[in-house]
């Protein structure tokens, strides 16, 4: 049985775990190369990988089958801290047909790299232009060029997610107050596990 601690643990987990989500997607989809690009009839499955991110590797693979689905590893210093599979983490809450849970936490290694990618979350757009900029040492107009059109993706990114942060928190809220329970609290914290430990 879930209790009061477990639900506040959860919450943490959840909101802790999309901010781990959406920096490392803002990276994969701004300064990640495209190792793959597969169309189907009802899908396209993309993944991009970014290396030596200031000490960060990721590798974002996105569009697995017709519904979605994202496969999330991030390495520190080439050691896994972190695996992931969701849907769309931030699409939690509730439905016309109950409570909803889409995220599953593979593998978990706690550590300083959390500290580390708290700062990069703080900073996130200067280092994804610096990086940007750091791929590519070339003449002056071209590095504008790369910063107007860097700045652009992130401006557009961070636009997109004002949209995103809807589900997460009536997630958090709905747990909170008690709305999602049983079940689907249960399930949320099997899925969460292995981050919580």
């Amino acid at each position: 049985m879930i209790d009061e601690y477990d639900k506040k643990r959860i919450v943490k987990a959840a909101k802790k775990l999309d901010s781990i989500i959406t920096m490392s997607e803002d990276v994969a989809h701004t300064v990640g190369t495209t190792v793959k690009f597969k169309e189907y009839s009802s899908n396209t499955d993309i993944k991009r990988i970014v290396g030596n991110f200031y000490g960060f590797d990721f590798e974002l693979e996105e569009g697995e089958t017709m519904f979605g689905g994202k496969d999330l590893v991030i390495k520190y210093n080439g050691e896994e801290v972190l695996s992931m599979s969701y849907q769309d983490f931030g699409s939690y809450g509730l439905t016309s047909s109950g409570p909803y849970f889409d995220g599953r936490v593979l593998s978990y290694k706690p550590g300083e790299w959390e500290k580390k990618f708290d700062a990069l979350i703080r900073n996130k757009k200067e280092r994804i232009i610096k990086y940007g900029l750091k791929k590519e040492d070339s003449d002056m107009d071209r590095k504008a060029k790369e910063i107007d059109e860097i700045t652009s993706r992130i401006n557009n990114m961070l636009q997109k997610r004002s949209d995103h942060l809807t589900g997460i928190d009536e997630f958090i809220e709905d747990t909170l107050y008690g709305k999602i329970k049983g079940f689907y609290l249960e399930l949320a914290y099997k899925q969460l596990l292995p981050y919580l430990k």
